[in-house]
């Protein structure tokens, strides 16, 4: 990981490391959200803010709750993009530039996506 101006970026081996902590805190904001979608309890949305906090803090952006899609910084060529994976994608395998989204998400190469010398 190397960071820029407080952004960590990651190669797609270190997000691969990551994914059973970010899997699991991504199933808790699934389960709560359920829960506050039934309940609309305050206590509940507190949980998930906590949680999402957890993402952040990891470095990486919770793009949707209901699709379990995560985006995490990165490099490509000196340019700024994102790493894109959904909780039912067993590693990361996608990128997409940061003006476009997940509808344009590309197959990645290792080689290709590495952190910022």
């Amino acid at each position: 990981m190397s960071k820029e101006k407080n952004i960590v970026f990651f190669t797609p081996s270190e997000v691969n490391d990551k994914l059973p902590q970010i899997k699991k805190i991504i199933n808790q904001i699934i389960t709560l959200k359920k829960k506050f979608d039934e309940s609309k309890e305050n206590e509940v949305l507190d949980k998930i803010k906590i949680k999402v906090s957890e993402l952040e803090n990891i470095g990486c952006i919770l793009r949707s709750i209901d699709y379990g899609l995560v985006d995490f910084p990165a490099q490509r060529f000196g340019e700024v993009i994102f790493l894109c994976w959904k909780i039912d994608e067993e590693e990361i395998n996608y990128w997409h530039t940061s003006t476009s989204g997940y509808q344009s998400r590309k197959h990645i190469k290792e080689y290709y996506i590495l952190p910022k010398d």
